[in-house]
């Protein structure tokens, strides 16, 4: 899934649960629930010994759009909401490690490590390109929820 819909996702939670004992948790959660979903994704190519351009090119745009709704949560939100943004997306954090280590440098796709990483990977088998249309259709809803709310 990509970072914005965690984001958005550990944003509603963040808005909707003022509590942080029960939001943080539910946000690191629901990571896990959207990655169970069918979403977009690209696997490793060896013939070409890296991952196809469509995956670079949406990396980019995710990451301009995920990091302009971080900066706003923070700016215009209680801190919780930028806490559960976060939150939602931290178990990618060791995917960012291993694709820059790794997948980029060493020219090697990444290998999961640990119960966590391996459950993450495992649970994320409805990966596909076209992913993306199902992928933006659930961010849409996402944010109009989000706007809603904010």
């Amino acid at each position: 899934m990509t970072g914005t819909n965690h984001f958005l996702t550990g944003g509603l939670i963040g808005l909707t649960i003022t509590n942080p004992f029960a939001a943080v948790p539910l946000a690191f959660l629901s990571h896990f629930v959207l990655d169970a979903l069918p979403h977009f994704g690209v696997k490793f190519d060896k013939s070409i010994g890296r991952r196809p351009e469509i995956f670079t090119t949406v990396t980019r745009i995710d990451t301009f759009i995920a990091l302009a709704l971080l900066a706003f949560a923070f700016m215009a939100q209680p801190w919780l909401v930028g806490v559960c943004m976060l939150v939602a997306l931290s178990p990618d954090f060791v995917w960012l490690y291993k694709f820059s280590i790794q997948e980029q440098f060493g020219k090697l796709p990444p290998a999961p490590k640990g119960r966590l990483s391996q459950f993450h990977k495992d649970i994320q088998r409805y990966e596909f390109k076209s992913g993306i249309y199902i992928e933006l259709v659930i961010g849409v809803v996402l944010a109009a929820m989000f706007w809603s709310v904010a």
